[in-house]
């Protein structure tokens, strides 16, 4: 739909919501069309949503390590859960992921489950990857072999960590406004010289009363 701008002897009819190219009348108003804002946000989570800010900070292959523990740590509860308490990722060096077991029993459990524990974590570390940006996803690495090592894991993150939620904290109650703490109001509200002022200390004291 064409705009109409009606000059001194001719009329001239633009398509483009502009009168830039047309003689200007003093004190008239320029009228400018505004393109419609494209909305191309979307939305990211999880690994994605850090990968970004750790790499500009050099952290991005400690975070990646970090990941493919929790990975691990959510896996081995998911096939093998009575042995998630006896077993701790490490660390990743050249694609084999370091697991710190309590005793060698463990280990050869582990053993025995081994392939499908690797097809799991990098099945769910693909698809991480693939929300990642190009630079992030090259610096990426599979989980290609798996190394039992005896040790302790009171130094290890704690498996139950990387699959609970915390708890939002619940604020106190605010305490009951009493009756001495009513009378002492009142009683310093009379010595006040602003009315407005006094009125509005005794509706919030009579306001926290009715709700308390």
């Amino acid at each position: 739909m064409g705009v109409t701008a009606r000059t001194t002897g001719q009329t001239t009819t633009r398509n483009q919501g502009t009168f830039a190219d047309s003689p200007r009348v003093p004190g008239a108003k320029v009228l400018v069309r505004k393109r419609p804002r494209k909305h191309r946000a979307s939305p990211v989570r999880g690994l994605s949503l850090l990968a970004s800010g750790t790499d500009r900070l050099g952290l991005w292959p400690k975070l990646w390590e970090q990941w493919v523990c929790r990975a691990f740590a959510l896996t081995l509860h998911a096939c093998v859960p009575r042995l998630s308490a006896f077993a701790r990722a490490e660390k990743l060096s050249d694609g084999t992921l370091t697991v710190v077991v309590t005793s060698s029993a463990v280990a050869s459990e582990l053993s025995f489950v081994r392939d499908l524990l690797l097809e799991t974590i990098n099945s769910e570390l693909l698809r991480e990857v693939g929300r990642l940006d190009e630079k992030q996803r090259r610096m990426a690495r599979p989980v290609l072999r798996l190394h039992h090592r005896v040790g302790k894991l009171a130094e290890l993150p704690d498996p139950t960590e990387w699959q609970e939620r915390p708890k939002p904290r619940r604020r106190p109650a605010p305490p009951k406004v009493t009756i001495e703490t009513q009378l002492a109001v009142a009683t310093a509200s009379q010595d006040m010289r602003d009315e407005e002022l006094r009125l509005l200390l005794l509706r919030l004291v009579g306001a926290t009363t009715r709700t308390s």
